[in-house]
């Protein structure tokens, strides 16, 4: 299933791979790469959101449910990774997570409400 038309337009990728790299920067920028919970979770999700932007950027078909999903899923995780790793406490850590993971859900969910909300039709 094609989620968008825009198979030309990348808004939502540049937005993900720039998420991608804030956060895999975001151990060193805020001091925290000896909490490895808080700076592995950083790395490996920004990681994996980098590999499903890409992988979406190169596809012909443009953006679909899988990639739309996997970003949605990275974002949540990102969310609820300073509670499930136990590194709530450390606030760079925590609020680094948080905002990049908002905003990667927020993105995966404009991109499947904005088509509603101007008339275009899900292929």
């Amino acid at each position: 299933m094609n989620i968008s038309m825009r198979s030309k337009d990348k808004p939502i990728e540049i937005v993900n791979l720039v998420a991608a790299a804030c956060l895999f920067l975001a151990p060193w920028g805020f001091g925290f790469t000896s909490d490895w919970p808080a700076a592995w979770s950083a790395w490996l999700a920004a990681g994996m959101l980098a590999v499903y932007a890409v992988a979406s950027w190169r596809s012909s078909s443009g953006r679909n449910a899988w990639t739309v999903g996997g970003e949605a899923t990275i974002g949540i995780w990102a969310i609820c990774a300073p509670w499930v790793g136990h590194f709530s406490t450390n606030q760079p850590a925590m609020w680094s997570h948080v905002m990049v993971g908002a905003a990667v859900l927020l993105a995966a969910a404009l991109d499947v409400i904005w088509p509603h909300m101007h008339g275009s039709r899900m292929a």
